[in-house]
């Protein structure tokens, strides 16, 4: 059972490394725009709880930011890769899109919410 399921994970690598140069560079853009998504609210309750003062208002942006660029910077790594070449099949890629796309469902969901707190009253 293992060995089938390890055989379908590096099916689905294969099938995501086949895949254009341009897509594979959009995934890894969206998936850290959604991760920036994601952990706004988070770091921005804990540093406004704990942290905040007038000087430091500009740190949670900055942390964010920083979070979504490694984000970026590691799917260009495992997916995009260098011109001309695919980058190898890694355990990682699949770990990779699965934060990506669990940070695209809960940006969804905290997207709808939203628009239940404003339209319910």
């Amino acid at each position: 059972m293992t060995n089938s399921s390890e055989r379908a994970s590096y099916r689905s690598i294969r099938w995501l490394l086949s895949l254009s140069r341009f897509t594979r560079i959009l995934f890894a853009g969206l998936f850290s725009i959604f991760v920036a998504l994601a952990l706004f609210p988070v770091i921005d309750y804990i540093w406004l709880r704990f942290f905040f003062s007038m000087e430091t208002r500009v740190v949670p942006a900055l942390i964010i930011t920083g979070i979504a660029l490694v984000m970026y910077l590691a799917g260009w790594q495992l997916i995009v890769g260098a011109p001309g070449e695919r980058p190898p099949a890694r355990k990682a890629i699949i770990w990779y899109f699965g934060v990506g796309l669990f940070a695209i469902a809960l940006s969804v969901l905290m997207i709808i919410q939203g628009y239940e707190i404003i339209y319910s009253g």
